[in-house]
Formats: structure tokens, C-alpha cells, sequence
């Protein structure tokens, strides 16, 4: 879960939150945003928090960034770039002791392979 802290000086309806994830190199991963997943969020002014549950972040491993991007209504509020820099760490994630080469993409996609005569 990423939390968002802000500080307004007047209510926003339909605020608009965009999480950015990019490498260490600037390459784009994902962009997470309540106007993507159809969600509404109201803030009320003062001081508060919204938060982005993730379900799976299965990432190679390396530096990544987030950026956050805030408006309402189409007009851009505030943007902090690499509010937060994360390292992922090389783990066993499908279970066989192998991990994809460099270069191979950013993202683990759990999968599975089988076999059969081709008429299945």
C-alpha cells in the first residue's frame, strides 16, 4: 500500500491521484491511477491521507521510483517526482532458482507450461 499525505487549502471533488513507477533509467512501468481503476476519491481540505493498495508488484530485480501526481477536474494540482526510490532484491520468485536475463522486461508474470499431444 502507498499512502499519499496532502494539505489542502479547499475541497477537492474527484480528485485525480496518479502513482508512476519507472526504472532507475527513467523507463516506464506502471502507471496506477484512480481515474483508471474508476474509483472516486473526495478529500476534504486540511490534512489527510489516500492510499493505493497493490495487489502484486512482481518486479525485477533494480532501483525503481514513484512519482506522484495529483489534480482535479483535469488541471494539474502537484507533482512530486521520485518522492520514493525502492530497491527489489533477487529472490527465487517462480521456484526454480532462475530468474529472466537482463533485458528481459520489467515485470515477473507468474506462469505455467504444459504439454500434449495437441488435440487438448
Amino acid at each position: 500500500t502507498i499512502r499519499i499525505a496532502y494539505a489542502l487549502r479547499r475541497q477537492l471533488d474527484s480528485a485525480g491521484f496518479q502513482i508512476d513507477i519507472k526504472t532507475a533509467f527513467g523507463e516506464p512501468v506502471a502507471a496506477l491511477s484512480n481515474d483508471y481503476s474508476g474509483e472516486v476519491v473526495n478529500v476534504d481540505p486540511a490534512i489527510g491521507l489516500v492510499a493505493c493498495s497493490i495487489d502484486a508488484l512482481p518486479l525485477i530485480p533494480g532501483r525503481y521510483s514513484i512519482s506522484v501526481i495529483c489534480g482535479a477536474r483535469g488541471e494539474l494540482s502537484d507533482v512530486v517526482y521520485d518522492a520514493l526510490l525502492f530497491d527489489v532484491v533477487e529472490g527465487d520468485f517462480f521456484g526454480g532458482g532462475k530468474l529472466p536475463q537482463k533485458g528481459s522486461g520489467h515485470v515477473l508474470i507468474q506462469h505455467h507450461w504444459t504439454s500434449g499431444s495437441g488435440s487438448e
